[in-house]
C-alpha cells in the first residue's frame, strides 16, 4: 500500500511539473509580457527597464529556474490586470465566490444525476432510458462555452429570468 501511494505521489509530481512547464511555455508564446503591462505610449527605455526588472532579459532556462524557485516559495508575482496586487491576494479575494459556485454546481449535478440515473435505471432499455442516455451524451459533447452562451441568451436576455451580478441566489444559475 505504501509503495502504491508513493507511486501515485510521484505521478502527481510529474503531472504538476509538466503543467508548470506547459504554463511557462504558453505564457512566453503569447507575446512579450512587457507589451501587456506597459501602455503603447511607453518609451523604449521604459520597456527595457521593465524587461530587466522582471528578468525577461535573462536566458529562458534562467527564467524557468527563477519561475520554479518562486513557485516553490508560493510567490506567484503581481497581477498585470489588478496592478500592484499580489496574485495570491487576488485569488484569495475571488476564492469565496468560486467555492460558492463550485458547491452549488456540485449539489445541482448530484441531484440531477441521481434523479435521472434512477429514472433511467427503473426503465432499462425503454424509451425513457434511451432519451436520457442521448441527452446526457449530448450534454457531455456540447462545448461549455457554447452552452454558457445559450444560457446567457435565454435566461438573461430573452426571458429576463436571471440578472447578472451578485444576488440572493439567481446569480448561481449562471
Amino acid at each position: 500500500m505504501g509503495r502504491y501511494l508513493a507511486g501515485r505521489f510521484a505521478q502527481g509530481l510529474i503531472v504538476v511539473f509538466g503543467v508548470t512547464v506547459v504554463v511557462f511555455i504558453a505564457t512566453r508564446m503569447v507575446g512579450d509580457p512587457v507589451d501587456f503591462i506597459l501602455p503603447l505610449s511607453a518609451s523604449p527605455e521604459q520597456r527595457l527597464r521593465l524587461r530587466r526588472d522582471l528578468g525577461f532579459d535573462q536566458p529562458v532556462i534562467t527564467q524557468f529556474l527563477d519561475y520554479l524557485a518562486d513557485l516553490s516559495r508560493l510567490e506567484f508575482g503581481t497581477s498585470t490586470y489588478y496592478r500592484n496586487e499580489s496574485t495570491l491576494s487576488v485569488i484569495g479575494d475571488f476564492l469565496p465566490k468560486t467555492m460558492q459556485l463550485v458547491a452549488a454546481g456540485m449539489v445541482l449535478a448530484f441531484i440531477v444525476s441521481i434523479g435521472l440515473g434512477t429514472l433511467a435505471a427503473l426503465r432499462p432499455g425503454k424509451v425513457t432510458d434511451k432519451v436520457l442516455v442521448v441527452l446526457s451524451l449530448g450534454g457531455l459533447a456540447t462545448p461549455q462555452f457554447f452552452l454558457c452562451q445559450l444560457l446567457l441568451l435565454y435566461t438573461s436576455v430573452k426571458f429576463q429570468i436571471v440578472q447578472f451580478g451578485p444576488g440572493p441566489w439567481t446569480h448561481l444559475i449562471m
